[in-house]
């Protein structure tokens, strides 16, 4: 009974899976007349996901694009990971257009402090060299912030594409975005050291900051972060600027392109951080009576100088610390991975990001204005009317720059040889209206 019993089962479970499989391979049947369209329409709707999730998939390939600005700014993501959605169409449409105005101001405020320098009487000293650079930094921030986010958040919203090579642009675009940003950390560190030898090393800043090295000391401050992200972005195996029309970013979200930035932006820090608080030491000390230097108002105007480059570094660490903290956050591999978090999330912090950043070069030109005495006359003559520079004065400015090199006493007993062949400015035709 035993044998038999599980002969017949065994039976029976070869009936069972011989009819599953049969049930398997016989195809789906539909109402009469439906069977194609219901296909047809199955594999349309199959098309369309597909199409979705790769359209997705590559949005969050070419999500590099948020890199500084925040990342809900630049994502085309919708509830369906698709399209955008009416509530994201409606907060870049009115969010877009007042941060395009905010760029647009900090770039004309900054350009103005550099071209009101053609009414400065006075020759152009080391120091303002580098805060005219950083003037132009934070030009340069604005006028390349604008740039992204017309191409990566408005021109999305109304579907207008740059081509095949779009993404290309995009990844050039970050590359000079980027390095603005470490230039400007250079820019600070390179006043930092500039203030330290003026103050620590007051015999011997005429001799070793020069207005030749300063010049040569900018270009390479400005070359070097282009060239340290271009490399970078060209170096990926397979990714970036390698990858065939610039597709594959997904280096960009890892932890170690974080790191990297991270440790860009923070060691200039670190090295400015120790830089003034010995500076500061030695003034306490100073003030004491425990060191004496040669000059005192020499000491005092570096002292001056080196507080208004404390207040350029805080608005650097407002504008971009947050802005580098959610890169390093919200990256794939950390702790908070971008795409994890919800789409208004997103936009609020990518809003902030970027008012913070535009916020920065909307404030320093009036920390210049009211702590460089000369950017402050410039500037009055400028708005003033007051005619230019003349030749002879620049020639005046070209004999300064000759006896750099010398000590300052030297240096004032050469110029007074040579003050014979410096006129008396010849008054110009002032450009403004007087109408």
């Amino acid at each position: 009974m035993t044998c038999r019993d599980s002969g017949l089962r065994l039976l029976l479970r070869k009936r069972v899976s011989a009819r599953k499989r049969s049930a398997l391979e016989e195809p789906v049947t539909t109402e009469p007349g439906a069977g194609v369209g219901a296909r047809a329409s199955t594999s349309r709707f199959e098309d369309a996901s597909a199409a979705a999730r790769s359209h997705w998939r590559l949005g969050s390939r070419s999500s590099y694009r948020t890199i500084t600005l925040g990342q809900a700014m630049e994502s085309n993501s919708s509830d369906s990971r698709g399209s955008f959605g009416e509530d994201q169409r409606a907060v870049y449409t009115f969010a877009v257009p007042v941060l395009l105005v905010g760029c647009s101001l900090a770039f004309l405020f900054n350009a103005g402090v550099l071209v009101s320098l053609r009414w400065l009487r006075r020759p152009v000293s080391p120091t303002l060299c580098f805060s005219l650079s950083l003037t132009f930094a934070d030009a340069y921030s604005a006028l390349l912030l604008a740039t992204g986010l017309v191409l990566n958040s408005y021109l999305p919203v109304y579907g207008v594409s740059l081509g095949s090579q779009e993404r290309c642009i995009v990844l050039v675009l970050e590359v000079f975005r980027l390095s603005g940003l470490l230039a400007s950390a250079f820019h600070l560190l390179a006043l930092a050291v500039n203030h330290y030898v003026g103050i620590l090393r007051p015999l011997h800043y005429a001799a070793m900051v020069t207005r030749r090295s300063s010049e040569l000391s900018i270009a390479v401050l400005w070359a070097l972060p282009v060239l340290v992200f271009l490399v970078y972005f060209a170096s990926v195996p397979g990714q970036g600027l390698q990858s065939p029309g610039c597709v594959q970013v997904d280096f960009v979200r890892g932890r170690a392109f974080s790191l990297t930035l991270l440790a860009l932006f923070s060691s200039p820090l670190a090295a400015m951080t120790f830089i003034y608080s010995h500076i500061f030491v030695v003034i306490r000390r100073h003030r004491a009576g425990l060191v004496s230097f040669p000059s005192a108002r020499q000491l005092n105007r570096n002292v001056k100088a080196a507080y208004t480059t404390l207040w350029i570094l805080g608005t650097y660490i407002v504008g971009w610390m947050p802005a580098v903290a959610f890169i390093v956050l919200t990256c794939t591999d950390c702790a908070f991975p971008i795409y994890d978090l919800p789409m208004s999330t997103r936009m609020t912090l990518g809003i902030l990001t970027n008012a913070l950043i535009i916020s920065k070069g909307l404030i320093d030109p009036f920390i210049y204005a009211a702590r460089m005495f000369e950017v402050k006359e410039a500037l009055q003559n400028m708005l003033r009317c007051r005619p230019r520079r003349t030749k002879n004065v620049r020639r005046r400015s070209l004999l300064v720059t000759k006896t750099d090199t010398l000590t300052s006493s030297l240096r004032l007993i050469q110029l007074r040889r040579e003050s014979f062949i410096v006129a008396k400015p010849r008054p110009d035709i002032c450009r403004c209206s007087r109408a």
